[in-house]
């Protein structure tokens, strides 16, 4: 089990069979926090507060941290596009990591980010929800689709311009938004989902 501490961030490791903890020290190349995690061909993929910052960990190769693809972590960098707290992330049907933010200070406007491990490539798709923020991810195999959750809040320093919040389909094969609904009229966020059977269950 991996987590992390805040300000300073930390991240450590817990083995549940020995009882043990490990400090693995800072893998990121900011200083806030840890907001989200994802396990992908034995990898680790960390996303980090501020700036939304993305690592890459390999547990069963020696610590060399850096920027390059050959070192471990693997700095991958920035998300960009005015993105500040990557929230929740997951691994898509398509076998890519899907990561879901909120923008910056004095920013509307979240963002669903799509990295291919394969290629080392990042797309992000800023306001697929216009003015929302993107709090929640599941990943649906049977319909090849990634199931979001929104926010009504932007960026510290903001106001909501719209007043509920929505959960939407991302179709992984076309890359584009497949549909959109209010779960919950008069909800302010959807901050979980998860998919279990034929049913998509949320927390607003």
């Amino acid at each position: 089990l991996y987590g992390s501490s805040l300000l300073p961030l930390r991240m450590f490791a817990y083995d549940p069979r020995s009882g043990e903890f490990e400090d693995l020290r800072n893998p990121t190349t900011v200083g806030g926090e840890i907001y989200s995690f994802a396990t992908f061909g034995g990898k680790l993929y960390i996303a980090a507060y501020p700036h939304a910052d993305l690592s890459v960990y390999d547990p069963r190769q020696p610590w060399k941290k850096g920027p390059g693809r050959g070192c471990n972590p693997w700095n991958w960098g920035r998300i960009g596009h005015d993105q500040d707290r990557p929230i929740a992330m997951v691994v898509g049907p398509d076998r890519r990591i899907y990561i879901g933010t909120i923008p910056e200070y004095g920013h509307l406007g979240g963002a669903l980010a799509v990295f291919d491990p394969a290629t080392g490539e990042m797309t992000v798709h800023r306001n697929v929800v216009p003015q929302q923020s993107v709090l929640s991810l599941a990943a649906d195999s049977v319909h090849r689709w990634i199931v979001g959750g929104t926010g009504v809040l932007g960026g510290p320093g903001t106001r909501p311009v719209v007043e509920e919040a929505r959960v939407f389909v991302w179709d992984v094969r076309g890359q584009n938004l497949r549909a959109t609904l209010v779960p919950v009229p008069g909800a302010k966020s959807v901050r979980a989902l998860a998919v279990v059977g034929r049913w998509i269950v949320g927390a607003a």
